[in-house]
Formats: C-alpha cells, sequence, structure tokens
C-alpha cells in the first residue's frame, strides 16, 4: 500500500503533525514504520488492519496528541531507561505499550475491527519510540540528557513523509515471524538503542557524534528504524495470533511486595483485584501468610473491593518474610479464594512479584513476574509473555501452602476502587495475629 499525504510540522518521531480528518490521517515516521511491519505479515493476520488503514494510522500519532477527543498526550512515558549495568530502571513506555495491546487484543476478540486497528496504531506509538536514542536518556539516567533530540526525529521525519523513502534501503526482515509481547519488544528495542549489540555505537555515542553525513551514524539510524519495524511485525503477528485470556472469576492475590526498598516493617504489602463486573464484600476475609512465624489479618466488616479495582493489605511490623513465601485469600468461610506459589525475593528494591498479564490465574508460576512495582495499578501484559531482559528469581512451583494459625494486632488495608470515580478508603481493621518468635 502506498500513500502520499500532506506534511505538517513534526512531534517526536513523527507523524508529520496532528491530524484535522481522522480519515486522511498526516503521515510520518510513526506511519512509515507502521506501515512497512505490515509488509511482512500474511495477508489473513494484517486484513483488519488493512481495511481500517486510515484509522490504523491515525491511532499512531495518539501517544502525541493529547488535543484531539481521543487523544491521550503522555508524553512523560514514552521511555525507556536503564542503568549502566544493564538492568531496567524504568519501563514507562513498555508499560503503555503492554496495555494499549490488551485493549487492542480485546476489540479484535470481540471482532471491533476499527479499534482494534486503532489501538494497535497506539500501542505500535509506544514500541518504536525506543529507536530514538533521546528516549533512552535523561536526566535520570547514568549518562544524562540528550542533546539531539527534535533536530534528529525531524531530519528523519522530513524523509519518511510518504511509504517510499530514503530510508527502504534499511529494511530488511529478519526472516520469521516470532511471539513477542508488547512490553518485551519496547524493552528488547530500548536496550539495543541504548547499548549496541557491539557496545558501540550506544546512546550516547549517537548524540555525541551526530553527524548524518558520518555514514557509521546514519547506518546505525536505519539499523534501529530497521529493528523496530521487525519488532512491531512480531507483535502485531503476535497479537493476530494470541488466543483470548483466560477469564479470572474471583478476587486475587495480584502483588507482592515483601522485600521493599529500604525497611520492611511497614512497607510490605499485598495488592487484591477484582477482575469481575461487580463489587465484592470483603468483610471477615483474611490474609495469611506461611513462612517462618506465620500472621493471619482479618478484614474488618463493610470493606468492599470495587469491580476491577484493587484492595492493598499493609501492617505496621515486618510481616512477609523474604524467601520462600506463600499468601493464601481466604473468603469469609474460611474458603480458599487464592493463593500465590512460593516466592522469594532477595533484591531489596521497587520490584515485585506480580501476576502478569494483570490478574491471569491458570493455578501456575507462569502467571508470575518479577517486575518493577505497579502497586493498585495494572500490570498490562498480554496472555503470553515473555520474560523481560531484567534478572528476576525463580518461584518454587508450590501452590497448596499449607493453612496458618490465627490470633491478634492492628493493621491498615487501603482499598482502591477502579470506576467512574476513583476513590481511596483507608480503614483500620483489627486483625489476628500469633507474635512471631
Amino acid at each position: 500500500m502506498s500513500l502520499s499525504l500532506n506534511v505538517k510540522s513534526p512531534s517526536g518521531w513523527s507523524n508529520g503533525g496532528y491530524s484535522d480528518d481522522p480519515s486522511n490521517p498526516d503521515y510520518g515516521t510513526h506511519d512509515w514504520i507502521a506501515q512497512h511491519a505490515l509488509d511482512w505479515l500474511p495477508t489473513d493476520e494484517k486484513q483488519y488492519i488493512v481495511d481500517n488503514f486510515a484509522t490504523y494510522l491515525y491511532g499512531t500519532e495518539l501517544p502525541d496528541n493529547g488535543g484531539a477527543a481521543d487523544g491521550i498526550g503522555d508524553t512523560t512515558n514514552h521511555h525507556v531507561y536503564f542503568y549502566a549495568d544493564g538492568s531496567l530502571q524504568e519501563d514507562n513506555s513498555a508499560v503503555r505499550a503492554s496495555e494499549e495491546y490488551q485493549k487492542a487484543l480485546n476489540f479484535l476478540i470481540n471482532s471491533d475491527y476499527a479499534n482494534a486497528a486503532k489501538f494497535a496504531g497506539i500501542m505500535s506509538h509506544y514500541i518504536v519510540d525506543l529507536s530514538v536514542f533521546a528516549h533512552v536518556m535523561g536526566e535520570k539516567t547514568e549518562w544524562g540528557a540528550e542533546v539531539h533530540h527534535s533536530d534528529y526525529e525531524d531530519y528523519v521525519n522530513a524523509r519518511t513523509t510518504a511509504y517510499s523513502s530514503s530510508f527502504d534501503s534499511y529494511l530488511i526482515f529478519d526472516g520469521a515471524l516470532t511471539e513477542l509481547s508488547a512490553y518485551d519488544a519496547t524493552i528488547n528495542l530500548g536496550y539495543d538503542t541504548t547499548f549496541d549489540g557491539d557496545g558501540d555505537l550506544t546512546c550516547v555515542w549517537m548524540d555525541a557524534n551526530y553527524d548524518w553525513s558520518n555514514p557509521t551514524f546514519s547506518n546505525r539510524c536505519g539499523e534501529s528504524l530497521n529493528l523496530a519495524v521487525n519488532y512491531l511485525a512480531d507483535v502485531l503477528h503476535t497479537l493476530y495470533q494470541a488466543d483470548p485470556p483466560l477469564a479470572t472469576d474471583h478476587i486475587v492475590i495480584n502483588e507482592i511486595e515483601q522485600n521493599p526498598d529500604g525497611t520492611d516493617a511497614g512497607n510490605e504489602w499485598v495488592e487484591l483485584y477484582n477482575p469481575t463486573a461487580s463489587s465484592v464484600d470483603l468483610s471477615s476475609w483474611t490474609v495469611s501468610t506461611t513462612a517462618g512465624d506465620t500472621v493471619t489479618l482479618t478484614i474488618s466488616a463493610g470493606a468492599t473491593i470495587q469491580a476491577n479495582g484493587y484492595y492493598l493489605v499493609t501492617y505496621g511490623s515486618q510481616w512477609l518474610d523474604n524467601e520462600d513465601e506463600s499468601v493464601i485469600l481466604r473468603d469469609a468461610s474460611s474458603g480458599v479464594v487464592d493463593s500465590t506459589p512460593s516466592l522469594s525475593d532477595t533484591f531489596n528494591d521497587g520490584n515485585s512479584w506480580q501476576r502478569y498479564p494483570n490478574g491471569q490465574d491458570t493455578d501456575s508460576v507462569a502467571d508470575w513476574e518479577f517486575r518493577l512495582s505497579t502497586k493498585g495499578a495494572s500490570k498490562g501484559g498480554e496472555p503470553t509473555p515473555s520474560p523481560s531482559p531484567s534478572p528476576s528469581p525463580s518461584p518454587s512451583p508450590s501452590l497448596s501452602p499449607s493453612p496458618p494459625p490465627e490470633e491478634p494486632p492492628t493493621m491498615m488495608f487501603i482499598a482502591i476502587g477502579i470506576g467512574a470515580g476513583a476513590a481511596i478508603i483507608i480503614a483500620i481493621v483489627i486483625i489476628f495475629l500469633k507474635m512471631r518468635k
């Protein structure tokens, strides 16, 4: 397919400006990447996008465009940062790509192909932005903020105002479509842009050696664009091939912070999630630990968790063991509602064990990943996520821990409900604890 469209002032990896008419979107680098990714997909996998092509391209501009009625404009989340040792520092763009992937998948499952194409375009933006070195640099990073950003993107955009471009010569299909989550595509692309496969043409090198007359510099740009197109093709392939995620019809233990950065006492928490369409009364439900000196916390009368909402369980003392900890959630009749595998966290940082994708419960350790904490919020994710490059411990496959005893102190629960108006309810709850030995 080929389009020749008007160009307006660019913004970011540009879309050629913001479209006055969504049915005839302006064209820039994001559109060029998104369109070329379709070249490597089988006809049946891309047909819903081809049939809604203008909507797909229009979607690619919405993450930058906060002024449109359906705009997003969350440009502060278009980055992934790494520490110099290669570990992940911030994964904002990857999380956003994952969230938009899930929306596209839901529309695809429900045969709403126009919205599926639109949100696939939105998702693509968060992935391919990471082929720009400026999106992996910043004041928070160990290499500091970039010098060249808009000038780099403007140069590329001026040469990608239509499907046929001088950068086409860099595009080479890697030979196979593979299953790749939106999250991991973003992380992997950001990692390559930051460090380069050979460790030579890093983001720092690109910023310090900005010179389009230098073939090494321009070829590195082409290499990054090619990688972005290949990764996006893989994600679109995965999106089409994905089975619908298994529906979870009960409250789940969704995330556990058992070893927070700094002092454990008062900073550990367990997040409950309600994936159902109705609020649930949590009165007299219990959350119990199983490792070491066990703890049972009882939720007070009147506590509820909203539909698609979160409920945080905290306590003023240390109550979650760092190693081989399993947590059990029981209802008011002492029936087991959910339990975790045996989890260990020895890293004392901002990562936590969490269900990924959000709320998935197949009674498997594969439901859990060790990731940057998303306390009281969606984890995002896809039905078949791949592991991220950040280090993570391996859980033991224990899904049936023995029940703990019961006895007293005082703790705090924080309920976070997601709905038309998000509300934060803090309730003081009387619980029972067996004192630690």
